[in-house]
């Protein structure tokens, strides 16, 4: 998938549009990670976020997707409207 992520984004028949998709494919990726990683597949598996375990686990997950926000273009990202 980042291959083909990649290719669309060096394109230069990439459309914004197009660029967008890309950035919700990572995010996506990164959602898809948290949920293998706490098994929210599985109804009778329970996360205790207080374990400590669980937060660090967390906290990586926050600076993951820090990191991807940081690397969006700005043009690219939502902005909430109040």
């Amino acid at each position: 998938m980042n291959e083909c992520i990649e290719a669309l984004e060096k394109s230069s028949a990439a459309v914004k549009s197009d660029l967008f998709i890309c950035q919700w494919a990572r995010s996506q990726q990164i959602a898809e990670e948290v949920g293998q990683h706490f098994f929210t597949s599985d109804p009778s598996a329970s996360v205790d976020v207080s374990d400590l375990s669980v937060q660090y686990t967390l906290r990586v997950y926050e600076q993951q997707l820090d990191r991807w926000k940081a690397q969006v273009p700005s043009d690219l990202l939502l902005r909430r409207k109040c």
